[in-house]
């Protein structure tokens, strides 16, 4: 017997049809085999279509808006098997497919789906139980609606995503431009600092006329008096060796990141750049890379005050980055960078082994730092210190010891040839600079004589001469006890003032960061 498809819902429910060679066609459209009912609202005008193939019934989906399922899952082409249920569009009219006896014309009514028809009074024939045909009829627009708002909302969302993927594009372009921006305008401002930093460190006519300056104070200071002056230069002399150079290296990195900020260099490692406003090359600079970091050197002072390796010294030389007005540069630029130190030193006199150091606290009301020496134990004297409520008074005589103008100072101690020989040798390296003069034992501080102009409760304010560089140095009262740390040597601010004022940190403010065991002792 020919295969049929029997309707169980629907508008055509209770009816089948013969499945032969001709294929049979379903929808709401005049032109089709079978056309459903206009209540039939979820099947399409071209809806679907049934194919004898080989003796194979073959279900193809035509299209439709709603889809085509067999037995509860949409198919798009689909052997029928007998007992399946073939459903034009999810809620739509069905039909199960199985094998009957002949057709009257093709299509007729069966004994089966007269039965099939009592048992569903939800799909009955047109005219009886109205208003359960109506309420179909409405979920079914209901169903096609929602159907097609869910569409048009999947629309919008894809839309909007595309949009918003769109924006952020565009937005991250922008910022990449104007942080390269950014970077070249601080690029430029390195690039300025250098050569002036340079210009500094070639004029050694400068630091000789500073260095012959100090010497000629320290000379000076034992003459005024005699038998005491000669056993306290002793004593100072005897505590130089625990009075340390402090050498320090540091860059810049991302706030919230690890990487560098580095010179951007090309496949031969050379540098990438571009002319600046003064026609000086600029070298690109950027957070990450294999570029050499941007790097910053300097020079301060330190001295022990425990045999377990502390040393006291200034907050601005544990961060020297926030003393300086680079960040707020960077940051007024749109560079979100934090300062790290990259390196830090301490050769203690005569200079022949180097001491890696660590920032052990920082103070938060005074420029007082205290470090930790990583790799000693270092045999040098402890500084003693002074309590916390001895007074200072003006008028008192003191001695400063320190490193004032660092490697160049050490470096113009020597005769004038081996000065000559060294710098021909090794060039402006401060660092290599260094390295030489530790080796040949020459790394010593200098002592310069004053008295206390005045105090301030957080400051002493005395007349010991130094310079950039000897911060971070202990000054000794009469006693031999370290009263104070130098922290900053202040140019008048009258243009073509000479004067100058030294100023230290009262040594009540080192006790309050230092470990209780050095309080102790």
């Amino acid at each position: 017997m020919p295969p049929r498809l029997t309707f169980i819902s629907g508008s055509r429910a209770g009816f089948s049809i013969e499945i032969g060679a001709e294929a049979v066609t379903f929808g709401r459209g005049p032109d089709q085999k079978v056309v459903f009912g206009p209540a039939d609202v979820l099947a399409s005008a071209e809806h679907a279509a049934v194919r004898n193939e080989s003796g194979k019934v073959v279900l193809y989906d035509e299209g439709s808006s709603n889809g085509t399922f067999v037995n509860g899952e949409q198919v798009f082409r689909q052997v029928l098997a007998a007992g399946d249920i073939v459903q034009f569009g999810l809620g739509g009219p069905s039909a199960r497919f199985a094998e009957s006896p002949g057709t009257v014309e093709g299509v007729e009514r069966t004994a089966e789906a007269v039965a099939l028809r009592r048992t569903l009074p939800a799909v009955a024939m047109p005219g009886r139980w109205p208003m359960i045909r109506e309420s179909r009829e409405f979920l079914a627009a209901t169903l096609q609606h929602v159907s097609r708002r869910m569409r048009q909302a999947l629309i919008g969302i894809t839309l909007g995503g595309l949009l918003a993927i769109g924006a952020v594009a565009a937005w991250q372009q922008r910022s990449r431009a104007r942080l390269e921006r950014a970077l070249f305008a601080l690029s430029t401002d390195l690039v300025a600092e250098r050569a002036s930093r340079a210009k500094l460190e070639t004029d050694f006519t400068a630091v000789q006329s500073r260095y012959d300056s100090l010497r000629a104070l320290m000379l000076r200071a034992p003459r005024q008096t005699a038998t005491a002056g000669r056993r306290k230069t002793g004593e100072a002399r005897d505590y130089m060796a625990g009075v340390a150079l402090i050498v320090f290296a540091f860059g810049y990195a991302e706030r919230e990141g690890t990487e560098l900020l580095r010179y951007v260099v090309d496949g031969r490692g050379l540098p990438v750049g571009a002319p600046g406003p003064d026609g000086r090359f600029v070298p690109a600079i950027r957070f990450g890379g294999g570029g050499p970091p941007v790097v910053h050197e300097g020079t301060a002072t330190g001295f022990l005050v425990d045999a377990a390796g502390l040393l006291l010294t200034n907050r601005h030389v544990a961060e020297p980055w926030a003393y300086e007005h680079e960040l707020e540069r960077m940051r007024a630029q749109g560079i979100d960078a934090a300062g790290r130190l990259l390196s830090l030193q301490a050769y203690f006199p005569p200079g022949e082994e180097s001491f890696r150091l660590a920032v052990d606290a920082l103070s938060d009301s005074a420029d007082v730092a205290v470090m930790r020496i990583l790799n000693g134990p270092v045999h040098a004297p402890v500084l003693p210190l002074a309590r916390a409520g001895d007074a200072v008074r003006p008028g008192d005589q003191l001695r400063l010891i320190g490193y004032p103008t660092g490697v160049y100072n050490l470096l113009f101690r020597v005769d004038e040839a081996a000065r000559h020989e060294i710098v021909d040798r090794i060039g402006q390296d401060s660092r290599k600079l260094l390295d030489e003069l530790a080796g040949r034992r020459l790394i010593q501080p200098l002592v310069t004589s004053g008295s206390v102009s005045d105090t301030t409760g957080l400051e002493v304010i005395h007349t010991a001469a130094t310079t950039v560089g000897g911060s971070g140095g202990p000054l000794f009262d009469d006693r031999q006890l370290v009263i104070a740390i130098q922290h900053a040597s202040v140019v008048s601010p009258n243009s073509g003032d000479p004067f100058r004022t030294q100023r230290a940190v009262p040594i009540r403010f080192a006790w309050e960061i230092l470990p209780r065991r050095t309080a102790a002792r």
